[in-house]
């Protein structure tokens, strides 16, 4: 139904960067899958995907600062407004205000994907071109 399987045109060109996007996949397939077989301890993976992507943004912006990259500030702004609201759920869940949903995990599908075909797929861009100069 909404799983997210890694292949190819998810790859932005950096080897680093597209294995820390295959994890985050595995991490929602991990989440995802949970949710699909009712499990009662989902806490944890919440939690482990929050904390990786958290990392993962970290990481990634610190390449970007080192290769001068021109959309850094537009990418941040994405990396934190996706913090904000996963960090709100990950709270709320926690708190036992609001449980996983359907509504959360295509809202982490889909930004996953958009996120990476898009603005991570202009960086990936930005570094083959700095390839050749």
């Amino acid at each position: 139904m909404i799983k997210l399987k890694w292949d190819d045109s998810f790859q932005i060109g950096s080897s680093e960067i597209d294995q820390h996007h295959k994890h985050l996949f595995e991490l929602f397939e991990k989440l995802h899958d949970g949710y699909s077989n009712g499990s009662p301890n989902l806490g944890p993976i919440i939690d482990e995907l929050v904390d990786y992507a958290s990392y993962h943004f970290k990481s990634e912006e610190i390449w970007m600062f080192e290769k001068f990259y021109p959309e850094m500030v537009n990418h941040k702004k994405e990396h934190n407004s996706f913090l904000l609201r996963i960090n709100k759920k990950q709270k709320a869940f926690h708190s036992g205000q609001e449980h996983i949903s359907m509504g959360t995990l295509l809202f982490l599908r889909e930004w996953i994907v958009s996120h990476i075909l898009k603005t991570d797929a202009k960086f990936g861009k930005f570094l083959k071109e700095m390839e050749h100069v």
